[in-house]
């Protein structure tokens, strides 16, 4: 038997779908959050694209270690 979780709406998702994610703010508080999930959960997640207003050292180290 195929393990899957239900959505809000009742259906049906399997344990094997990737929820692609764009942070934007990732160099904020809330961003660093959201990575820190990803990087807990790489096999639930992929960065599709990152986005920041002005910590560009932080968002290149980001790109690098995340590979949106």
């Amino acid at each position: 038997m195929k393990s899957s979780a239900s959505t809000a709406n009742g259906q049906e998702v399997p344990s094997s779908v990737v929820t692609k994610l764009t942070v934007l703010g990732a160099t904020g508080s809330i961003g660093l959050n959201t990575l820190g999930i990803v990087r807990q959960f790489p096999k639930k997640f992929k960065i599709e694209a990152l986005s920041c207003r002005s910590s560009i050292k932080r968002l290149v180290e980001q790109i690098k270690e995340f590979q949106p």
